[in-house]
């Protein structure tokens, strides 16, 4: 993993996340980006003349997958083997898109609540609702 950050770090100029970010979200989330549109070019080393577009996806899942926010969704190292031979690859990935999506929106909804509840509360004036017991 440390490996894959610099090496991506070093190719897009990002060193530092975002303050406050997470540096494996920070990552995860523009190669992602990249991998969904299909440019393997803008991932892998430039000093790779030639790879293999098939393996260099694998390795990229199997890397997103390995650096899951939550380490109980993440592969153990017997699963990674298997995953880099192609076993069940596919079922996984499609799992963790899907929890991905179901994330992605759940967080936005939760995002869009405080916001909400922030802008009620700005300049409201204390009103007495009932008379003191």
């Amino acid at each position: 993993m440390d490996t894959g950050v610099t090496g991506y770090r070093g190719k897009s100029g990002d060193r530092n996340p975002a303050v406050g970010e997470n540096p494996v979200t920070g990552i995860r989330r523009p190669i992602k980006k990249l991998q969904r549109e299909n440019r393997l070019d803008d991932i892998v080393d430039g000093n790779m003349k030639t790879y293999d577009v098939k393996e260099v996806g694998t390795v990229i899942q199997v890397a997103l997958l390995c650096t899951q926010s939550s380490p109980e969704d993440r592969p153990t190292m017997a699963e990674v083997v298997r995953l880099l031979q192609g076993v069940d690859l596919a079922e996984r990935w499609a799992e963790w898109e899907q929890l991905e999506d179901v994330r992605s929106r759940e967080f936005s909804l939760v995002s869009h609540q405080f916001a909400w509840a922030e802008e009620s509360t700005h300049d409201q004036v204390a009103i007495q609702l009932s008379e003191a017991r």
